[in-house]
């Protein structure tokens, strides 16, 4: 007959922490991509389609938003760059790492609510990056999306923070 183990024994195979590495690896991971993808993309949105479409004729759909994307450029590169160092630091599980995540995810969101308030007021900065496209709402659409994006590493920071101040 095969014996059961006894219940103090369970009890505390079930009960161990897990070692410090291993806790919230997923949201921390799952974190670590989005902050990785939105730096991506803001080096490519700063880096290459907004100059770019100024060579192309983007200053004659709205010559004033352009002028402020160009002027800005350089900055979404920067803010790309620091979030794809923040995505390495919350991967590593540094605490640095989470506290950078934590300013790229407030500065991300209101970088997007700037961009939905211009979209709505009908300076589409998509629109002007690109345009051969025509006068739909594709950007406001991209926008919601990147906000919902970081409303979800914004929870994810929380947890892992949450996280390791029970440690």
């Amino acid at each position: 007959m095969l014996a059961t183990p006894t219940a103090p024994l369970a009890q505390a195979r079930f009960e161990a922490p897990l070692p410090a590495h291993l806790t919230f690896r997923g949201t921390r991971l799952l974190t670590a991509l989005i902050l990785g993808f939105a730096g991506f993309v803001l080096i490519a949105f700063g880096g290459l389609a907004v100059p770019l479409s100024a060579e192309l004729g983007g200053a004659a759909v709205d010559p004033g938003l352009m002028s402020a994307l160009l002027g800005i450029a350089p900055l979404v590169v920067v803010l790309g760059i620091v979030h794809v160092i923040a995505a390495i630091g919350v991967a590593r599980d540094r605490r640095w790492g989470q506290r950078l995540a934590l300013w790229m995810v407030a500065l991300g969101t209101f970088a997007t609510l700037a961009g939905i308030v211009f979209a709505l007021a009908g300076r589409d900065p998509f629109a002007v990056a690109n345009p051969a496209r025509d006068a739909s709402r594709d950007g406001l659409g991209i926008l919601l999306w990147t906000l919902a994006w970081y409303g979800i590493a914004a929870g994810g920071v929380q947890r892992i923070i949450a996280g390791r101040a029970r440690r």
